[in-house]
């Protein structure tokens, strides 16, 4: 087998006539034909035969099935008056004329090496071995789709039910063995929900050519390496390429010949043809042919629609684009998460996660009920993903049933059901709220508790777009520290950050010993309280003004200006509620600084 793989990879096309081929030997098939080939060295039993190649009987095609590709090449083609030979012209308002209505979109992209086959359904990215749907039916969320993506619809909606008639007319022995793959690896129905074996599709558009000795050239000029002999290096070896043929000629036309160089066989295309064979077989076709001396109609074009099956997206192999993550991400579904082989194989990581290493930092309850909640986040996630025709749910009360787990004890736990889970608009019983007034509640509760963090404030007025402190420079290396330069009563006012409480003057009256000793402290205290006291045009913004119970100390925040910064700090405990005005300073030690660009206070005394 493998000289003869060899020979045929250097043998010449035969002429592409009737009796071309027939010189050359090739058979001339017609629908109903099959041919099956079995090993020399076998019993010779008919259960040993293989099938390798067959045309669809025309019986076997419902006038359903007929109706639909005929539909689709209508529409795809478009009104012959206004078809040219050519790829569509686009026209400065945007518009396009001529060529057909499948190509007239702005993001539609060949195969590569040719340029008018169109992958219709998957694409498979070999040097980075994924799968996904192709780019040109990328759709953004809530966008409606396009007439083209519409069209690209109808085409595999048709195609895909006549490939899977064609393929159950073989021995169901073949498409048993496709069903159960399918099965357990999850395989995509692409346009059909009965389609196990053609995971993607390719268009191929080929106008009739003049009949002469550069048809054949020119066709590949269209159609790249699929007009010519070749084989699909990516096909799997346990599916079957099933080929659709629908042409759309004038009378006289040649429809040009299909063959398969490894088994001698060729079909005239004549009609709606379907082919069905192994794609790792060298194989290709002849273009359609106008009448010798006769000018092609503009109109007048073969359309073909290939049904594939790949082996990365058949055998599982393939990196798979699951959905969208946060971020411009994609959440990839890799061979171990699809092809059964790897169901056993040893998970190996060096990454701590929670699915691993977090049952160790809960208990066996606690990690049953998050592993369960967290399958509901990402459900939600990639639920709204799907258009939103669909209209699909997710019943997570359900899903909470599927999931139990034993503690190191022997009793079986089972999760409880998220009232709160993503999407939810129960009013949860244990907290009296919707997942919605839950959010609103911990943003209340985080801007309560903002109002008493400097650095909270400080994240609050950068986002808001407020300007950056100016910092002070430093002193120099062994010098004693600066303190800001006073610039009058309101330059000192600008920024006072306080400590404050008013409550009962005999409670928080100074003690002496706890009085500052320097004196020139206490004329710095004196002259920024007398600063803010003076100041009568500044009002400054009081971020809070209400009565706090029992803490340590109070700071009250009034940012204007340059953030020059004047604390004073209480080492009383407040036990009564005390309520807070800019003008109240407790003097136990007085501190001057600036907020550096990151926002932390640097203080000296």
């Amino acid at each position: 087998m493998d000289d003869y793989y060899r020979y045929l990879k250097t043998m010449v096309f035969p002429v592409g006539t009737k009796p071309g081929l027939a010189a050359a030997g090739f058979y001339i098939l017609r629908p109903g034909d099959y041919v099956f080939c079995r090993n020399i060295g076998g019993f010779k039993k008919e259960e040993d035969n293989r099938l390798q190649f067959w045309v669809t009987p025309k019986g076997k095609i419902t006038r359903e099935l007929h109706a639909g590709v005929h539909n689709t090449r209508e529409a795809a083609l478009g009104d012959r008056k206004m078809r040219t030979a050519t790829k569509p012209h686009k026209r400065l308002d945007g518009t396009y004329e001529g060529g057909t209505p499948f190509e007239s979109h702005d993001h539609l992209e060949p195969v590569a090496n040719s340029q008018r086959c169109y992958t219709l359904a998957q694409s498979y990215q070999v040097q980075r071995n994924t799968v996904g749907p192709t780019a040109a039916v990328k759709i953004a969320m809530g966008q409606e789709p396009s007439a083209h993506l519409r069209l690209r619809e109808q085409i595999i909606q048709a195609a895909a039910p006549l490939a899977i008639a064609s393929l159950e007319v073989a021995p169901h022995e073949i498409s048993d063995a496709l069903k159960l793959q399918a099965d357990v690896t999850n395989l995509p129905r692409i346009g059909f929900d009965n389609n196990y074996a053609f995971p993607t599709m390719q268009l191929n558009l080929a106008p009739v050519q003049r009949a002469d000795t550069q048809a054949s050239s020119r066709m590949q000029k269209d159609l790249g390496n699929f007009g010519g002999k070749h084989l699909d290096h990516n096909d799997s070896e346990g599916g079957y390429t099933s080929m659709i043929t629908y042409s759309d000629l004038a009378e006289d036309d040649d429809p040009g010949y299909f063959i398969v160089l490894d088994l001698g066989i060729a079909v005239l295309l004549e009609g709606l043809v379907v082919i069905n064979f192994c794609g790792l077989r060298w194989h290709g076709g002849y273009p359609p042919t106008a009448a010798p001396g006769k000018k092609p109609k503009c109109w007048a074009y073969r359309f073909t629609i290939v049904c594939y099956p790949p082996h990365s997206m058949l055998n599982g192999s393939a990196v798979l684009s699951f959905a969208a993550l946060p971020g411009k991400k994609f959440f990839w579904m890799p061979p171990e998460f699809i092809d059964p082989r790897h169901d056993d194989t040893p998970i190996q990581t060096n990454v701590a996660n929670w699915i691993n290493s977090g049952y160790y930092l809960t208990s066996p309850k606690s990690f049953l009920q998050f592993y369960y909640q967290g399958l509901c986040q990402i459900a939600h996630h990639f639920g709204r993903q799907v258009p939103q025709q669909a209209r699909m749910e997710v019943d997570f009360k359900k899903l909470v049933e599927c999931f139990s787990g034993i503690d190191k004890d022997g009793a079986r736990h089972h999760a409880q059901f998220w009232e709160l889970h993503p999407g939810s608009t129960l009013v949860s019983e244990e907290y009296g709220c919707t997942r919605k007034e839950a959010v609103k509640a911990w943003d209340d509760c985080i801007a309560k508790q903002s109002e008493c963090i400097p650095y909270a404030v400080y994240k609050q007025l950068q986002k808001k777009g407020k300007p950056k402190a100016a910092t002070q420079k430093g002193p120099k290396q062994g010098g004693t520290p600066r303190r800001p330069k006073a610039a009058g009563a309101k330059n000192a006012a600008r920024v006072a950050v306080s400590l404050a409480a008013q409550a009962d003057s005999s409670r928080l009256a100074p003690d002496a010993s706890s009085q500052p000793a320097n004196a020139s402290v206490k004329r710095k205290h004196s002259a920024a309280q007398a600063a803010v006291e003076s100041d009568a045009d500044a009002e400054l913004p009081t971020k809070m003004s209400k009565a706090i119970p029992r803490c340590h100390f109070v700071l009250q925040y009034m940012l204007q200006g340059d953030l020059d910064v004047y604390i004073c700090k209480c080492y009383a405990k407040l036990d009564a509620p005390a309520f807070i005005t800019p003008k109240t300073y407790i003097p136990r030690s007085l501190y001057t600084g600036t907020f550096d660009e990151q926002g932390v206070g640097s203080t000296q005394s």
